[in-house]
């Protein structure tokens, strides 16, 4: 198979599964190396960006979807006339605190935010932005939340090393 043909297959793939796709299940579907993957995963997006498509190849850690440029957000909201679902400020210092300091349990999570954070938490877990990454080794096995590549993609971000960095004393004023 031809390179033409090769990167027609992985954008159908990607286009038709609509999800971030691993590497991996690319690899084990083509039957391929990474690294030919990659390079092909490169070429599509090199093209999409030279074309000025109003589309993205974005990367998660190891995954791989199509989006929409942010140029064009604005528009595509407009289209779909969707009603934004906001996060109340108590799920949005939840999910902070959990992107920063993950794997973390809910006692944790309390012990920093100095309240309960069940509320706050079920919320994360039903939008898909957090989810349990097993079970600390200690007496009542509590959970441990992290965040979740629905998580990346809602704050465009390709991996956790994206965050801002926090800030030494954040009762600092700029």
């Amino acid at each position: 198979m031809d390179d033409k043909q090769l990167m027609a297959i992985v954008e159908g793939i990607l286009f038709i599964w609509g999800e971030p796709l691993e590497l991996e299940d690319l690899v084990k579907c083509l039957n391929m190396p990474a690294e030919i993957i990659e390079s092909t995963l490169e070429k599509l997006a090199y093209e999409a960006k030279i074309q000025q498509r109003g589309i993205q190849l974005q990367k998660y850690e190891n995954a791989y979807q199509w989006v929409t440029i942010p140029e064009i957000h604005e528009y595509m909201e407009n289209f779909i006339k969707k009603k934004p679902h906001h996060l109340s400020s108590s799920s949005m210092e939840v999910l902070s605190i959990i992107a920063y300091k993950q794997p973390i349990t809910k006692v944790q999570i309390e012990e920093i935010r100095g309240v309960k954070s069940d509320s706050s938490i079920d919320t994360l877990m039903r939008k898909g932005l957090i989810e349990t990454k097993g079970r600390l080794n200690q007496i009542g096995r509590p959970m441990l939340f992290g965040t979740t590549t629905t998580f990346l993609k809602c704050f465009n971000l390709g991996g956790l090393e994206e965050l801002p960095p926090l800030r030494e004393n954040q009762n600092e004023t700029e």
